[in-house]
């Protein structure tokens, strides 16, 4: 009910207010922090439904370089594609991809069924960005050409990527950290 949203909501600023400097360093604010444990309230088994809305980024990301990122995004598919075949099987088509016109705060990179493409987010578009993290996404979106949910079966197989619990702590609690530096 409404009543009890604006009880969470007030709960989560006592905590917040309590924990600020903790809570930032791990969530960036206090609304990202607020999301979490809704997503958590909402979808208590990780599984978010497919078409949850897109909300656009009102800053651009920082302290990344505003140089972008160094190689075509084809040749990280690629790697990804040859490194990974055995975990996308044989009937893996290979999908188009490219960077978004704006930054979006809500998502990293996105699988568009229709039109068999991936689509990263600008945002991303840095020399600051680690390599690997781009190729961990990419294999992230291939996977969805397979699996449409984040269910049991595409957490299985999202672990196998090298590194994937220092990749996917890197998005989740290092990179909203970040802002990117003003072009000269």
């Amino acid at each position: 009910s409404l009543a009890n949203i604006f009880k969470i909501q007030q709960d989560i600023h006592v905590i917040y207010n309590a924990h600020k400097t903790i809570i930032d360093s791990l969530y960036g604010n206090v609304e990202s922090y607020q999301r979490r444990i809704f997503d958590f309230l909402l979808y208590p088994t990780g599984v978010t439904p497919m078409g949850s809305s897109i909300e656009e980024a009102e800053t651009e990301f920082g302290l990344l370089s505003a140089e972008p990122f160094a190689e075509p995004l084809e040749i990280l598919l690629d790697e990804v594609l040859a490194e990974q075949k055995d975990n996308l099987g044989d009937d893996f088509k290979r999908p188009t991809i490219g960077w978004t016109k704006k930054a979006y705060k809500t998502y990293f990179a996105q699988y568009v069924y229709l039109g068999d493409n991936i689509k990263m987010n600008c945002g991303l578009n840095s020399a600051s960005v680690p390599r690997e993290v781009l190729k961990y996404l990419i294999y992230h979106e291939c996977l969805h050409q397979l699996i449409h949910s984040h269910g049991p079966k595409f957490r299985e197989l999202e672990r196998r990527f090298p590194n994937f619990n220092e990749l996917d702590n890197y998005l989740d609690y290092q990179f909203p950290t970040f802002v990117k530096e003003e072009s000269r």
